[in-house]
């Protein structure tokens, strides 16, 4: 390496160190900077030129020279001054080549850290190969949706040629834009200044990244589903309105101010009640009415509502409310009437779907010689044959009930709203009669239609009953106190510290699938099919080698920390948020393995799992306390011990857009931008216009109720 100079930096990386004035180019925001490095150098060509000011020959840096293409060199920026904590968000990168454009990288990627560059990730929309040699020194721009970062990295592993039989990789400029707070959350622990390896600088950094990675999902390789690349990663949206994905769709993304997600939302939300049968059955997507050939299922009209009612909490729309309620009382009625809800609870027994030559939705073990006879799954959870009285469609039905409640309540429509709250009442006292379990103290799966009970320790039923508030504090302490592993329950297969052995979710289940027999069948739906069996030592869906018996499923601990704070407390449930960035810190949780046949089955994590973006929002609506309803939004702060404030921004609520700050004792809102022209009354004052008002929480928590 002809010239070049090595030294130590940090965690041992061989690097030039140059200390120099870097400007961040920020959305009306300036940071003076301090430090950058490279992987080598040319005297005259020093590293300290990346980021003079200047332009032109002799205010370029080139790595060390070499004799060909497959050298790998790297520059790197710190992002971060000591006002307002090490992490920033960033938006995009401008490179500026040299003035001819040579020795601009073939292949590169664009990389940041969180942590002093301990660990390093790669934004997968920043990879490039066989990029265009430039022609001059214009500055190209990449731009990526906002990520939180310390330094970027842009990370060369083929270079180009000077044109005189040298290559290297030469930059004249490099500006990094963005804004300093990160976003969308930001919080007390990230205003001091980043001096140690230590979580508490890049928490609120791996809490924002997971919601770009799993919330947002913009920077992604593959932002929408393809059901032939299974391993798609970090998946916001299907594609198309899917009605599974509905409710989790509004309640990730509907309050965040956001250029591309927005419009998502709005049109595949309020889109899918348009996909359905005369009778008011919900399709599964807007192109087939059953699940991908498999059967019907049942939770469809629940989610439906449950996502469009979120939604018009958020925004108000009374417009297409207005010209849409019809709509969705039929598709409530569905419930209602052929799935028998009016009585008090949903038995999935419907006369028409599935037709009489396929298998029913009775709730029994799957029975592969005759199929009729044997249950099949009724709703997202399609490994298992819920059916017939269902905990898990039934909670989803209560929640549904209480989505159609604020819904005509928007409508003042107040008797609609009363029959739906009532009803909701007489649903939960059901619910808890029929599927609590008074010896395992925990609710069941499943009451098929001979009476027959099915409880295989469903982790994700119990947590999401919890959240919905089918639960109550007894029976909280009860759910937990299994999960947690101080309650061992006779039968199980996982125990005490076991159920979290996954650490970023509890196993879906604590009792394996072919831990019961009856026929040499098991309470499994494998569709007839040998990919989806539990049935013999090697196959795929046995225990802990598929997500829904003994793997896990990423969603689930949105609930699990929800529900958590609630009965819990917020230093409980931030112990388990913790636990899971912890492991997101590592590798983003990019982490797909193969299971005993070789199939990425084990995880749901990324893929086809959009609903994975729901648990960085624990910060919104758990720890900063954001809720909204027919009416209002109500803020009841939780923080954890160790927290001054905690701040989300970007928030859409009724065509404006507010920044919220939750205090121990009080919640600061502010409105920056009310084109609308809408008036508020916060506690008891009118605001409106962009104000910054801050209401103390005497009585446990502070309301913003629009008045026009």
């Amino acid at each position: 390496m002809n010239n070049a100079q090595n030294v130590k930096w940090r965690s041992g990386w061989a690097m030039a160190v140059v200390a120099a004035a870097i400007t961040w180019c920020g959305l009306g925001h300036t940071l003076t900077l301090s430090e950058y490095a490279v992987s080598s150098q040319y005297t005259g060509w020093e590293g300290s030129k990346v980021k003079d000011g200047l332009t032109g020959w002799g205010n370029c840096w080139s790595s060390g020279l070499h004799g060909g293409e497959n050298y790998t060199e790297w520059v790197v920026v710190k992002v971060a001054n000591t006002a307002s904590g090490e992490n920033h968000a960033v938006s995009s990168i401008t490179l500026t080549p040299r003035p001819d454009g040579h020795c601009f990288p073939k292949d590169f990627r664009i990389d940041y850290t969180t942590d002093l560059g301990n660990t390093w990730y790669t934004i997968p929309s920043m990879q490039f190969t066989n990029y265009t040699t430039p022609t001059s020194d214009t500055p190209i721009t990449f731009s990526f949706d906002t990520i939180s970062a310390y330094f970027i990295r842009i990370y060369a592993t083929k270079i180009t040629t000077d044109g005189v039989g040298n290559w290297a990789f030469q930059l004249g400029e490099i500006a990094v834009n963005g804004q300093d707070k990160m976003w969308p959350f930001h919080t007390s622990l990230s205003d001091s200044p980043n001096s140690t390896y230590d979580y508490s600088h890049y928490m609120d950094a791996d809490v924002n990244n997971m919601f770009s990675v799993y919330g947002i999902a913009y920077n992604e390789t593959g932002s929408t589903f393809d059901a032939w690349t299974p391993n798609t990663c970090g998946v916001f949206y299907w594609g198309e309105a899917v009605a599974s994905a509905n409710h989790v769709l509004a309640d990730k993304a509907a309050w965040l101010d956001h250029w591309w997600t927005s419009g998502i939302v709005q049109d595949h939300v309020r889109d899918m009640i348009n996909f359905r049968d005369t009778d008011g059955y919900v399709w599964m997507s807007e192109s087939q009415a059953d699940y991908m050939g498999e059967g019907y299922h049942f939770d469809q009209n629940d989610k439906a509502l449950m996502g469009v009612s979120a939604l018009n909490c958020w925004d108000g729309n009374l417009t297409w409310l207005n010209t849409n309620i019809g709509t969705l009382r039929t598709i409530m009625n569905y419930q209602l009437n052929q799935l028998q809800g009016a009585n008090g609870l949903l038995i999935i027994n419907d006369p028409y779907r599935p037709s009489a030559s396929e298998p029913d939705n009775n709730g029994r073990f799957f029975n592969p010689s005759n199929q009729i006879l044997g249950g099949e799954a009724s709703n997202y959870w399609d490994g298992w044959p819920f059916g017939y009285l269902s905990a898990l469609d039934n909670v989803y039905f209560y929640a549904s009930l209480l989505a159609m409640e604020k819904l005509e309540l928007q409508l003042g429509n107040t008797a609609n709203a009363a029959y739906y709250a009532n009803l909701a009442a007489t649903v939960k006292t059901n619910f808890n009669n029929t599927f609590w379990d008074t010896t395992k103290l925990r609710y069941i799966g499943c009451i098929d239609i001979d009476g027959v009970s099915h409880d295989y320790g469903f982790t994700f039923l119990n947590l999401e009953a919890l959240y919905y508030g089918l639960g109550d504090q007894t029976k909280a302490d009860y759910i937990f106190s299994w999960l947690d592993g101080s309650r061992t329950i006779s039968g199980d297969t996982s125990t005490g510290s076991d159920i979290y052995t996954h650490v970023w979710a509890p196993r879906s289940n604590t009792k394996s699938a072919e831990s019961v027999s009856l026929g040499g069948n098991y309470w499994w739906y494998s569709n007839d099919n040998a990919y989806n069996t539990c049935a013999g030592t090697n196959a795929p869906c046995t225990w802990g080698n598929y997500h829904e018996n003994g793997g896990a499923i990423f969603y689930v601990s949105f609930y699990d920390i929800m529900s958590r704070i609630k009965y819990k407390g917020a230093d409980n449930a931030y112990s388990r948020l913790r636990a899971i960035t912890d492991q997101f810190h590592t590798d983003q949780l990019r982490r797909d393995p193969d299971n005993n046949v070789g199939l990425n089955w084990k995880y749901g994590i990324s893929g086809e799992y959009p609903e994975s973006g729901l648990v960085p929002c624990v910060y919104l609506y758990g720890f900063i306390g954001v809720s909204v309803d027919a009416t209002q939004m109500t803020v009841k702060p939780a923080l954890p011990t160790g927290y001054t404030y905690m701040m989300a921004q970007s928030i859409k609520y009724r065509g404006t857009v507010l920044e919220i700050t939750s205090y121990s004792n009080q919640v600061r809102i502010r409105c920056t931008s009310n084109t609308v022209g809408r008036t508020f009354d916060f506690e008891g004052e009118s605001v409106s216009g962009a104000f910054d008002k801050t209401k103390s929480l005497s009585g446990g928590d502070v309301n913003l109720i629009p008045t026009n």
